[in-house]
């Protein structure tokens, strides 16, 4: 009965506790399974002896170590009905040599930022087991929030080298995470999605591609279509750095090395620079009226993305304000 009672502690049901002894690395529990009695398929108790053997199963740390269990189990012949058949455990998947709570410990290691390989030394695994364990599990998509964000990111899983990432723009939480970026499998996925939640979606918020327009165009007509400001800003960043790269091909070379080491101060917006910063800024202006005229644009495109939305522009008077400071 006690030997019942310390398997019971560790939810082994129908476990019969034998010995144990330990080592530097495992604590190794030594138990057999308890003795059936009646076939689980006829109800006969004419039931034999088929064979015995020792499984090796691999549970979670008992006072620091790693345990193994040998746990011996005996194959029964039902002379009824003719089934083998043998007691059939809670705490083991049928074929696994893991526990379940092992592979519960296993995927709790998930919520923190560790390496595959070190779960697996962790807990007696290889790594493949650990993948494997990932690969089983499946997380509920939430639903389409009024503001979807949907972006591209380099990342390392499968066969693709850039995977989409949907996001809820209101709360900033992960809706889902598609393996590719490629428009076949945007298609295939959202095909899934139910019409009328795709249709509460007002806002879709996207950068410049085209991949991420086809998708608007065909799922979410209803909706505004958002250029995430980064890429814009950035477009406008890349338009003035185009001017500035080929003005600086025609001046000398003294004022060659002096635009290139400057160039960040191009782009950084007028209200920031320091009054040394804007006179460097002036004698850059004054070599070229191309790169004068870019550098205006870019100021004013600032007034209207950089502005605070609480303080609306007046148009005139910031093109006006934009013209006397470079003097166009």
């Amino acid at each position: 009965m006690q030997n019942n009672n310390i398997m019971n502690l560790f939810g082994f049901k129908d476990v019969v506790f034998d010995s144990f002894n330990e080592d530097n690395e495992f604590v190794h529990v030594h138990a057999h399974v308890s003795k059936m009695s009646i076939c689980p398929h006829c109800g006969s108790k004419r039931i034999w002896v088929h064979d015995h053997r020792v499984q090796m199963i691999r549970d979670t740390h008992i006072c620091g170590k790693k345990s193994l269990i040998h746990l011996k189990k005996t194959r029964y012949d039902c002379k009824s009905c003719g089934c083998r058949f043998e007691r059939k455990l809670d705490f083991i998947a049928k074929g696994h040599t893991m526990t379940k709570r092992l592979v519960c410990s296993i995927i709790s290691e998930f919520d923190e930022v560790y390496s595959i390989s070190s779960i697996a030394n962790r807990y007696n695994v290889s790594s493949n087991t650990v993948l494997r364990i990932l690969n089983c599990l499946s997380v509920s998509r939430d639903n389409l929030s009024e503001v979807l964000c949907i972006d591209e990111f380099k990342g390392d899983s499968g066969n693709n080298k850039y995977q989409t990432s949907l996001l809820n723009g209101d709360t900033h939480n992960i809706i889902d995470v598609l393996p590719s970026r490629s428009k076949v499998s945007l298609f295939e996925y959202f095909k899934k999605i139910p019409s009328k939640e795709m249709m509460n979606v007002r806002f879709f918020v996207s950068d410049m591609s085209n991949i991420f327009k086809s998708v608007k165009e065909r799922f979410f007509k209803l909706s505004v279509h958002i250029i995430d400001r980064y890429h814009f800003i950035r477009q406008v960043l890349w338009a003035l750095e185009n001017v500035r790269k080929r003005i600086q091909k025609d001046v000398s070379s003294k004022f060659r090395r002096y635009f290139k080491r400057s160039r960040s101060l191009i782009t950084k917006p007028s209200s920031r620079l320091t009054s040394d910063e804007a006179n460097e800024v002036c004698l850059m202006l004054e070599l070229s009226r191309d790169l004068k005229l870019a550098y205006g644009l870019k100021e004013l495109f600032y007034q209207y993305v950089l502005i605070q939305p609480t303080k609306p522009a007046n148009k005139s008077q910031a093109y006006s304000e934009i013209n006397f400071r470079v003097g166009l």
